[in-house]
């Protein structure tokens, strides 16, 4: 797939944008008032469209990744050397810069970046480290979906059943962070959107300022 071998302008500038407004929302430029105006309430709608862009911009590299990277073991363990020792380090950070305490089995499910699974109705939650949690499940779930079920339309369908299966078990039991359902067919959208190349050169050439 060529959008997976080269760099496409498109994702590159929002990729810029949503870390330019996590800059931005970090630096709690929201919390200021201009004349009055409180740009407070704007938050929440650039912090969604930044995870949402962040997501979406996953699930598009996974589908190209899964082409480069045609066999199991070296699919993970490029997603392995990508995430585990930057996530390691930032949860260093977290329990011995910033004293943040973990109990034994926190910490154990916090190094196999589980939490996804078990915060925070099990263990403790950290602020942040949610995402990079929520990215490797879908990871090894939408690998496992998207490496057996070929047709999209069946992948969806799949994709679907196993969503409202561990909603089920969420309402029932806890388990699973609710933002993993939040984010879910976002990260779906952004690999539907690689695997469809005609679909998305259709798009792109789109001129949506023609008729203005």
């Amino acid at each position: 797939m060529s959008g997976g071998k080269q760099r496409l302008p498109e994702f590159e500038a929002l990729r810029a944008l949503s870390i330019i407004l996590l800059m931005a929302l970090h630096s709690d430029i929201f919390s200021k008032q201009v004349y009055g105006f409180e740009f407070g309430p704007i938050s929440h709608f650039v912090g969604a469209f930044l995870l949402g862009s962040f997501f979406f911009l996953a699930g598009y590299f996974q589908e190209a990744s899964m082409q480069k990277h045609v066999d199991t073991f070296s699919y993970f363990k490029s997603k392995f050397i990508r995430i585990f020792p930057p996530y390691w380090l930032a949860l260093a950070m977290f329990t011995v810069v910033m004293g943040y305490s973990l109990k034994r089995l926190d910490l154990a499910v916090y190094l196999l970046g589980a939490q996804f699974i078990f915060s925070p109705a099990y263990v403790k939650p950290l602020l942040t480290l949610w995402y990079l949690s929520v990215v490797m499940g879908y990871y090894i779930l939408f690998w496992f979906l998207a490496k057996w079920i070929k047709p999209g339309l069946w992948l969806g369908l799949w994709s679907a059943v196993f969503f409202f299966a561990a909603y089920g078990l969420h309402k029932l039991t806890g388990l699973f962070d609710g933002r993993f359902f939040e984010y879910y067919f976002i990260f779906l959208a952004g690999l539907y959107f690689a695997r469809f190349q005609q679909a998305r050169e259709f798009l792109f050439n789109l001129n949506f300022m023609a008729h203005v």
